[in-house]
């Protein structure tokens, strides 16, 4: 998972349907001011929807990381995670 300005880019194991698919893999694009939602099957079809968005460099980072930051910091310093 990773916050880049108000998009939420996640990455999940198997997950549940996406357009009546259960997927062994998925990826998300949330965008948070606008509450979309956009699942993807193929991480090519993610990596395309980022680049029209003009989104570059994006990287996930793993969620015990995210909740490390917050339990430690009470905030979660996306721009210091890696």
């Amino acid at each position: 998972m990773n916050v880049l300005d108000s998009i939420i880019i996640v990455h999940s194991g198997e997950t549940n349907f996406i357009g009546g698919v259960n997927p062994k893999e998925a990826w998300f694009i949330v965008l948070a001011n606008t509450k979309i939602e956009k699942g993807f099957t193929k991480r090519r079809d993610f990596e395309k929807e980022l680049l029209a968005m003009h989104v570059g460099n994006a990287f996930f980072i793993k969620a015990n990381s995210v909740y490390s930051s917050f339990t430690k910091n009470k905030i979660i310093k996306w721009k210091t995670l890696k």
